[in-house]
């Protein structure tokens, strides 16, 4: 998992952007699925806003969101049952 913070020097405008949608997901409380990485290999993922937490000494942790890389289809194996544990004794 990684946490996305704003550029300034990137795109022009792209503050007000990431501003917005930030603020959209955290009061409805939502997420966001982008690709993310190269073009020919681009990656699934959840963006997950997280808010600031700050304590009486200061900021705990800064307000971002977190990247979660999410599986392709082809990516999710079945599940095999296992057979019931059996003591050896």
């Amino acid at each position: 998992m990684q946490v996305v913070f704003m550029f300034l020097q990137e795109v022009m405008g792209s503050t007000c952007i990431f501003i917005a949608l930030y603020r959209f997901m955290i009061r409805l409380k939502r997420f966001a699925v982008a690709f993310y990485g190269s073009s020919s290999r681009p990656q699934l993922v959840a963006l997950v806003a997280q808010e600031e937490i700050i304590d009486g000494g200061g900021q705990i942790e800064p307000p971002g969101m977190h990247i979660i890389y999410l599986p392709y289809s082809d990516d999710i194996r079945p599940i095999k049952k296992r057979s019931r544990w059996r003591q050896r004794w």
